[in-house]
């Protein structure tokens, strides 16, 4: 998974999480934020233990002082074929969205 900040305040962390069926959803990694920045920076996580099976995953971002939210949309990587893609975006309320969907 690769995302990127234009700006950043006081993030902690991203916590990355993935469900295969939208409804229990597992922890499968961190990845430190950059504080208070100005800057872009980019990040990724390889998940390298999936279910062979559509995926679902989302990110959630969480500041210093402990505050979080899920952000950007739920993506669906269809694990269960020899070539991994995403097959879906969706929303946080399940509606399909194109991937320059913000909210």
């Amino acid at each position: 998974m690769y995302w990127s900040t234009a700006t950043e305040e006081e993030n902690d962390h991203f916590s990355l999480e993935r469900s295969t069926d939208l409804l229990e959803w597992e922890l499968i990694g961190t990845v430190q934020g950059g504080g208070t920045t100005q800057e872009l920076h980019s990040y990724s996580f390889l998940d390298k233990e999936y279910d062979h099976t559509l995926n679902y995953y989302r990110l959630e971002q969480t500041d210093i002082n402990g505050a979080h939210e899920l952000v950007g949309s739920v993506i669906v990587i269809d694990n269960s074929r020899e070539e991994h893609k995403v097959v879906r975006r969706l929303n946080y309320v399940g509606q399909e969205v194109d991937e320059f969907y913000h909210g």
